[in-house]
């Protein structure tokens, strides 16, 4: 299995701490943020890596290489503009042979990625969610799962204060998930593609972790994480 790492994101949010640098390079205890992804994933078997990069990939790629100095195989997969998280998936389709780890470039998380299969595999679920429950869900998106673990459906952003189970920004995927993604266009995988799978019928599934998870994607959160570390 292959993992697919969304970094090609311009981080408007974090241009007032990290500058110009890409939002994957952001220092967490002295290495790049997709470092400790890459790292964590590599520990669970998985040796090789697609990094879908737009604004700023000639520094992503000096910084990586082709990830020997990690111990795994890293491969490119260049954004001429930007396509959203379903459209850059859809562009790195030709580097996938089949099942894949889809991961947001600004989120960490711990979790047992053969469990996640297992629940994938179980459920018959095209897409597995990587979900955690939250006792304050503000400003994230969360999901409704019934009792069998299939997500019901995506939610927007809760009200302040409120629990939920947030979405960890790590997706099992079949590669037939994206058949309805057209090629070159900005598609997003979180508001378009997958409560469009669950309008057509098609399951997808939750699994919940409990382990470690960190969001980058905001410079409060950002510094907390740089300040503090990730676990």
């Amino acid at each position: 299995m292959k993992a697919l790492v969304l970094a090609g994101g311009e981080g408007l949010r974090l241009k007032s701490v990290l500058g110009p640098l890409p939002k994957c390079l952001a220092p967490v205890q002295g290495r790049p943020f997709v470092e400790w992804q890459i790292e964590l994933l590599r520990e669970q078997g998985l040796g090789e890596f697609v990094l879908c990069v737009g604004v700023g990939a000639r520094a992503v790629t000096q910084a990586l290489g082709d990830g020997s100095r990690l111990k795994v195989a890293i491969r490119y997969s260049l954004e001429d503009a930007a396509l959203g998280t379903a459209g850059a998936v859809r562009n790195a389709s030709r580097f996938l042979d089949g099942r894949f780890l889809c991961v947001n470039g600004d989120t960490l998380a711990e979790f047992s990625l053969a469990e996640m299969e297992a629940r994938h595999e179980a459920l018959g679920a095209r897409v597995t969610v990587l979900c955690r429950r939250v006792a304050d869900a503000t400003g994230k998106g969360v999901l409704a799962v019934g009792e069998s673990g299939r997500v019901l459906r995506f939610e927007e952003k809760t009200a302040e204060g409120s629990p939920g189970l947030i979405n960890c920004g790590y997706y099992l995927m079949e590669t037939d998930a994206l058949d309805r993604v057209a090629p070159g266009r900005a598609v997003s995988l979180e508001t378009e593609v997958f409560p469009e799978l669950l309008k057509s019928g098609v399951p997808l599934a939750a699994h919940e972790t409990s382990g470690a998870f960190v969001d980058i994607g905001t410079p409060d959160e950002y510094l907390r994480v740089k300040e503090k570390g990730w676990r």
